[in-house]
């Protein structure tokens, strides 16, 4: 599904799904990897293709995003849109974000 749908989408604009993969700071072998997978790849993977072709993630995986992850965590989409936007921070990035968002819990608690 997934490797189906980003090989159309590379093949519309002519391009290889392998030149994507590597365009994307993905290995070479990236794109074998989602031809087997019976799942979709995790939620960062499926957003920054769906970046790179402009087309909502829904495209790529028939309306699959991430369904693996909230499978397992049973989260909403909007929380699941947050861990993969935070996945990919330093450890630094991340403190700061947490701190962040403890300040904002806290400050709305107190009114």
């Amino acid at each position: 599904m997934f490797y189906e749908n980003v090989k159309r989408l590379c093949a519309d604009r002519g391009i290889s799904i392998t030149s994507l993969a590597i365009d994307l700071g993905f290995s070479r072998s990236a794109p074998s990897t989602w031809k087997i997978m019976t799942n979709p790849p995790r939620a960062v993977t499926v957003k920054k293709v769906a970046e790179y072709f402009s087309v909502p993630p829904e495209t790529l995986t028939d309306g699959a995003v991430g369904q693996a992850e909230k499978q397992k965590y049973n989260f909403d989409a909007q929380t699941n849109e947050m861990i993969a936007l935070f996945e990919p921070l330093s450890v630094v990035d991340k403190a700061k974000v947490l701190i962040f968002t403890s300040d904002l819990i806290k400050s709305k608690k107190e009114k």
